[in-house]
């Protein structure tokens, strides 16, 4: 059964069976364009297994029409963050 842990925006993001109460959306980047970015923080002392979570994406006030989900194995590290841009964002925001 899949849990909600964080609404934010037009973005949730949603937890599996072990939920981490330590990973959030840590920051939200709103550019010109296409450059924006969200952040996600893992704010546990161990290493987090992203395939257990998803990020839902509503678009002007819509449905959930977008799932973003990450490969099976892999991991955010403790203390560590993952930033999701477009390919299509500004590079110097791509390298992050």
């Amino acid at each position: 059964m899949k849990k909600l842990l964080l609404l934010f925006g037009s973005a949730l993001l949603i937890a599996g069976p072990s939920l981490a109460q330590d990973v959030f959306f840590s920051e939200y980047i709103e550019g010109s364009s296409y450059n924006k970015a969200i952040e996600i923080y893992n704010g546990t002392d161990t290493a987090i297994d992203l395939q257990y979570y998803r990020i839902a994406q509503s678009v002007n006030g819509g449905g959930w029409e977008y799932y973003h989900e990450w490969a099976s194995s892999t991991s955010l590290a403790a203390g560590a963050v993952w930033v999701i841009t477009t390919d299509e964002a500004d590079q110097a925001l791509q390298n992050v």
